[in-house]
C-alpha cells in the first residue's frame, strides 16, 4: 500500500484507525488543554528555551533514513506543542 507514493506514510496513517468527527474534535480539545498546561508550567518556571538532543542516534548518511523507525525522534513532543524546534549542527574538532 502506498500514500502519495510513500509506503512509510501509509504505514503511519494506517495505525491511526477510523475516527468520528466528534472524537477527532474531542482529541483536539484534549491536545489544546495539554498544550496550555505545559506552556503554563514553563511560564511559571520562567523557561526561555529548551535545549535537548533531536535524536538518540548520530546523523545518518544521506539516503539511509528509510531504514530508521518512523517515530525515532525527540521533536515529536515539540510538534505536539506547536513549538518551534530546530537542529543545530555539531562538529567534532580535533
Amino acid at each position: 500500500m502506498s500514500l502519495l507514493g510513500f509506503t512509510r506514510i501509509s504505514v503511519i496513517a494506517s495505525k491511526g484507525g477510523a475516527s468520528s468527527t466528534s472524537k477527532t474534535w474531542a482529541t483536539q480539545n484534549d491536545r489544546k488543554q495539554f498544550v496550555a498546561k505545559v506552556l503554563a508550567s514553563w511560564k511559571a518556571l520562567e523557561v526561555d528555551a529548551v535545549v535537548c538532543p533531536c535524536t538518540v542516534l548520530p546523523a545518518p548518511h544521506s539516503g539511509s533514513t528509510a531504514a530508521l523507525p518512523s517515530m525515532c525522534n525527540y521533536t515529536a513532543f515539540y510538534n505536539l506543542l506547536d513549538a518551534p524546534a530546530g537542529t543545530l549542527p555539531e562538529r567534532c574538532m580535533s
